[in-house]
């Protein structure tokens, strides 16, 4: 409870007061911010670069110098640069979001571009994260490395099952992301908004060629259609039921006798 109280609401914190002014007696400082705190995840090394060298070389010499060192590497269309660059990232993402154009001529790959602004997007409500005009130059980053790929069939993997390449994927995701965190902080100028939202609401190719479906039958055109069901199979002769003789009138029916 102490280290989340400075993202916590009043109401979560309600009866945790006197707690909480008993450690800030001992801590005047507070804690630390959690949103600032390094994200750790589980990853394993599937690539040339090293994600720990690579934090080192933007510390020192900045972001585009790492993007340039991951263009350049053996291995670079490799998707395991996905986490290495989400790693990244995370260590600085004030310094790796403020001049996104910069960064992406430097990745030149369009996958290595998707799998940045992904990473951008997914650390966007941390701490100095896309300062004050960066938010907009992201969003229209992403939807030019969206475009590129344009409609991309779904391949089969290792193990059988279709999916998109993931450079796609990482396009559509970092998209949307930037687009709800452009949102909330109304970043978006009118003009752009609107570029944006055609984009996003343009039919694909493959749906705009697909013809539409015949609308359904309305419940007066079926009451009046004619049945199509083939007529039923009159019964054979000799087990269809005799005609009964109609009864006599003016007198009680006659009555068969029976010869002896």
């Amino acid at each position: 409870m102490w280290d989340w109280s400075p993202v916590l609401t009043s109401t979560v914190l309600q009866g945790w007061e006197p707690l909480l002014q008993a450690l800030r007696r001992l801590e005047p400082a507070g804690p630390s911010d959690p949103r600032a705190q390094a994200v750790l995840e589980p990853w394993k090394t599937t690539t040339a670069l090293q994600a720990g060298d690579l934090v080192e070389l933007a510390a020192v010499q900045g972001p585009v110098a790492a993007a340039v060192r991951i263009a350049g590497a053996p291995d670079a269309g490799d998707d395991g640069y996905a986490m290495v660059l989400h790693r990244l990232v995370a260590a600085g993402p004030a310094a790796w979001t403020t001049d996104v154009p910069a960064v992406l001529a430097a990745l030149q790959r369009p996958g290595l571009a998707a799998f940045y602004l992904a990473a951008a997007a997914a650390h966007a409500d941390r701490p100095g994260a896309f300062p004050s005009g960066a938010l907009p130059a992201a969003v229209a980053a992403a939807l030019e490395v969206r475009r590129g790929p344009g409609e991309t069939a779904p391949t089969v993997g290792f193990d059988g099952v279709r999916r998109r390449p993931a450079g796609v994927f990482f396009a559509d995701q970092a998209l949307f992301d930037l687009l709800t965190a452009a949102w909330r902080a109304a970043a978006l100028a009118g003009d752009q908004e609107r570029a944006v939202c055609r984009t996003v609401q343009k039919p694909s190719p493959t749906s705009a060629n697909t013809p539409p479906a015949p609308p359904p039958p309305s419940a007066s055109a079926t009451r009046a259609a004619p049945s199509t069901s083939p007529s039923p199979t009159p019964p054979h002769p000799s087990r269809a039921r005799p005609a009964q003789r109609p009864a006599r009138s003016g007198g009680p029916a006659p009555v068969r006798r029976v010869p002896r």
